[in-house]
């Protein structure tokens, strides 16, 4: 199973921006090497964060990919589902309708197809 993230973690978008913060501070020597293969495992400047993670995520061995929508959405920490030991401000985001488009459902769509990742149909 491979996942860009879980209900208990930071969205891919702000995961990727605490990397950045951290290796902007003078003791962030740990961030930077993190940063530096990151890139080196993507092979490019990361332009969209989210969508380069759920390549990589699709692109994986694992038989199962999961992939929360506030990634797809690309959105930040303000939309983390939980975060354990604090007591309050969980499980408050919610998906607005509408906000799952079809451009999102065509990217999507076309890592699975390039993956293939796409069940076979069932046979009779």
């Amino acid at each position: 199973m491979a996942y860009t993230g879980t209900h208990d973690n930071d969205t891919s978008l702000g995961f990727y921006h605490d990397m950045l913060r951290r290796a902007q501070e003078p003791s962030g020597e740990s961030a930077r090497s993190e940063l530096k293969l990151l890139r080196s495992y993507i092979g490019h400047e990361l332009e969209e964060p989210h969508w380069d993670l759920i390549r990589l995520t699709l692109g994986s061995v694992a038989r199962l990919a999961i992939i929360p929508a506030q990634d797809l959405l690309g959105l930040g920490s303000e939309s983390r589902m939980n975060t354990p030991s604090e007591a309050t401000g969980n499980w408050l985001w919610r998906l607005e309708p509408g906000a799952l488009t079809e451009e999102v459902a065509e990217r999507l769509r076309e890592l699975n197809e390039t993956y293939g990742r796409f069940a076979d149909p069932p046979t009779s």
